[in-house]
């Protein structure tokens, strides 16, 4: 497991773990980083993925706040609020899909759903 870090998001504090490695069947490992409460008590999961990468999802989290609406970006990200996430007593588990960011695998078709097999091409 990786190391424990602890950022501040607003008034939370929020444990994180980087590049955690998930196991697939197929032998392929993908990446996550997970964001929970500083307490060492079992929670439920919120898993949230998305091929714009799990770094730019947890962009939010440490950017300055922005007038909204702001002409560069208004906060808004696939995988949510984080610091809700966490202070309504989740983990939330953000991973890069297969083939994308730090997972390994080949990223095929949209969001790697119903993609496109490759063999015989």
């Amino acid at each position: 497991m990786t190391d424990l870090q602890t950022i501040r998001a607003g008034l939370e504090t929020i444990a994180v773990r980087k590049d955690l490695r998930v196991p697939m069947r197929d032998g392929v490992t993908l990446a996550a980083d997970t964001y929970s409460g500083v307490a060492d008590t079992p929670r439920p999961a919120l898993v949230a993925l998305s091929p714009y990468g799990k770094e730019l999802q947890a962009l939010a989290l440490t950017t300055p706040p922005q007038r909204r609406p702001s002409p560069m970006w208004d906060g808004c990200i696939e995988a949510g609020d984080i610091a809700r996430v966490v202070r309504e007593g989740y983990v939330h588990v953000i991973g890069d899909l297969r083939g994308s960011g730090a997972s390994e695998g080949e990223h095929i078709g949209n969001y790697n759903a119903g993609g496109v097999s490759l063999e015989g091409c």
